[in-house]
């Protein structure tokens, strides 16, 4: 593709395009479909391949292509998509709503207060930004992300195993301080 553009070759350049999008875009919607709704993720999978194809990258080979893509359908794709849902909850229509009459008011379903949820995410974050940078790394890695505490030390420098434990035990008990979720004087 780029050598097509190099040579000013535009056709080249469009049919060398067609092939990597359709070549990606099953297995970035794979990716999108496991953490994304389902009637968003053809739109998500669209954004983050147009980034991919959008953005520099070196260019020296076609793997570095696929994870240059797997990197931006995490981070600009899926995580871009739930950021923007923060904070703004899902209008429906109900489905015994009377339309025209005012007169007519059943028992309607509901759903439970959303208030614990946004607490303990408040509590989540603010326990996140209360800890050292090397910490936070760990927590992203072990607690959050899919790295083992052997894995989420070795990402860290100077950290051992047993420190991942202590530091995701540590943290696990800042949120349930600051949700007031049990008793915390008694440990883990």
């Amino acid at each position: 593709m780029r050598e097509a553009r190099t040579a000013g070759r535009p056709e080249a350049v469009k049919r060398a395009l067609a092939v990597l999008v359709f070549g990606y875009w099953g297995d970035a919607m794979r990716r999108v479909a496991m953490k994304v709704p389902s009637q968003d993720v053809e739109d998500v999978t669209a954004v983050a391949i147009e980034a991919a194809i959008a953005s520099a990258f070196d260019g020296v080979s076609v793997g570095e292509f696929v994870n240059w893509l797997h990197r931006i359908v995490d981070r600009r794709g899926i995580a871009d998509y739930h950021r923007r849902k923060e904070g703004r909850p899902e209008h429906e229509p109900l489905p015994t709503e009377h339309l025209g009459e005012d007169e007519v008011w059943g028992d309607e379903p509901s759903e439970a207060f959303a208030g614990d949820t946004v607490d303990a995410l408040r509590a989540l974050r603010r326990a996140h930004r209360e800890l050292r940078p090397d910490h936070q790394a760990v927590v992203d890695r072990y607690v959050f992300g899919p790295a083992s505490a052997r894995d989420a030390a070795e990402g860290v420098p100077g950290m051992t195993e047993a420190n991942v434990h202590q530091i995701a035990s540590r943290f696990e008990r800042r949120v349930r301080e600051l949700t007031g979720d049990g008793d915390t004087s008694s440990g883990p």
